[in-house]
């Protein structure tokens, strides 16, 4: 069921802003992932032997993805908030069953080498980190939110001659009064 949930939810990752993005970098995307570690992908001339993934966002949703697709026989690596205790533990956890899983912090000013020879690798690429506030410790609906990934990742990501294929999970969550700014 969950993997049924994924899909679905990957089929729709393309909103209207998701698209935007994509344009503004100047890679093609495609709106399906096929799971399948046998099947060719078009896209970017550079082939790689077996097919792998980045997510920015090993949550909840991104780490059933990794799960489904690490067995599915992808290369699975991603992101944790932070050093937390919470993230320190669940990075080893994934660690266990395969799953590279790294720190990053938007809002820290880290070279971040090693995501980004972790992106450079890949042939797909999943951001599921919604825009962050970078004015304040909250986010005040002030049109303040940033894309943290794109932030930090934008030069690499534009460049990084594997990828195939880049998704943007938005969320469908419901959110309160905003005073009539943009929710993304």
């Amino acid at each position: 069921m969950i993997s049924h949930i994924l899909l679905v939810l990957l089929n729709i990752a393309f909103s209207t802003q998701g698209l935007n993005f994509f344009r503004k970098l100047r890679i093609a995307s495609s709106p399906c992932l096929s799971l399948s570690a046998s099947s060719s992908i078009t896209g970017r001339s550079t082939e790689v032997a077996k097919k792998s993934v980045f997510i920015f966002g090993l949550g909840y949703v991104g780490t059933a993805l990794a799960y489904h697709l690490k067995a599915a026989g992808w290369n699975v690596s991603g992101t944790v908030t932070g050093k937390s205790s919470r993230s320190i533990y669940k990075a080893s956890e994934l660690r266990k069953k395969g799953i590279l899983a790294l720190y990053f912090d938007p809002k820290s000013d880290s070279d971040w080498k090693d995501i980004k020879q972790q992106i450079n690798k890949s042939t797909h690429l999943l951001s599921t980190i919604p825009p962050i506030d970078f004015e304040s410790s909250s986010d005040d609906g002030n049109g303040n939110e940033i894309d943290g990934v794109l932030r930090v990742f934008r030069d690499t990501i534009q460049t990084a001659s594997h990828l195939h294929w880049i998704g943007y999970l938005s969320s469908t969550g419901v959110y309160g009064e905003c005073n009539g700014a943009w929710i993304t």
